[in-house]
């Protein structure tokens, strides 16, 4: 809720600095939900000590099948940094360097 506050300000001091009018519908709002495996991050030890691949805990809006899938199931999802942060996009490039 403190991001939306902080956004919220900055898109209203920006609308009228500008002098233009901004209306912001909230669209869907779900709440996050945790990664239902057990001691995922200890599994992944040993490959990311091997390959030196460096491991974050992210919050993720994304709406994909495991957000489903956690529900009925141990679900996680994966994310992959890409070439210039640029995902969901014809010039999405996640190849090895």
């Amino acid at each position: 809720m403190r991001w939306t506050r902080i956004c919220v300000a900055a898109i209203a001091e920006i609308a009228a600095r500008r002098k233009v009018e901004v209306q912001l519908d909230p669209g869907v709002a779900q709440a996050a939900d945790r990664i239902s495996i057990p001691n995922w991050s200890t599994r992944w030890r040993m490959p990311r000590n091997a390959r030196a691949i460096r491991i974050a805990r992210i919050t993720s809006g994304a709406g994909h099948d495991a957000c489903n899938l956690n529900t009925v199931m141990p679900a996680a999802m994966v994310f992959v940094p890409c070439k210039d942060g640029i995902s969901h996009n014809e010039l999405e490039d996640a190849t090895q360097a």
